[in-house]
């Protein structure tokens, strides 16, 4: 092992009696009869991160549509409730104005 060099870290182990020759033990992403090579990296896929944010774009988009909807109704419900008051309180003193629209009613003569 002492003529024969290992590169990018590998070990070298002593001769075979079959193969007479020094053998390189490789580390991880290298090879070759002396690690001399790197082996190519597969090329990696961004799909899951394209899609991922993709959708989750979307899943956010989608929450604010509903919570714009969720309190549109709170707000609609809430005027509505407080005519609604209006008109009844009016009527219980004999007012014939309409509260809503601030007008008064109209009698035939």
């Amino acid at each position: 092992c002492a003529q024969y060099a290992c590169y990018n870290n590998g070990i070298c182990k002593p001769p075979s009696t079959q193969i007479g020759k020094p053998i390189c033990e490789c580390k991880p992403g290298f090879n070759g009869p002396q690690c001399e090579n790197e082996e190519a990296s597969p090329e990696k896929n961004n799909l899951g991160a394209i899609l991922g944010g993709v959708f989750g774009g979307l899943g956010a988009i989608a929450l604010v549509v509903v919570g714009y909807i969720y309190v549109s109704s709170k707000k609609r419900a809430a005027r509505v409730a407080n005519a609604s008051a209006q008109l009844t309180d009016s009527s219980l003193n004999g007012s014939t104005k309409n509260a809503t629209y601030n007008e008064t009613g109209v009698t035939d003569t």
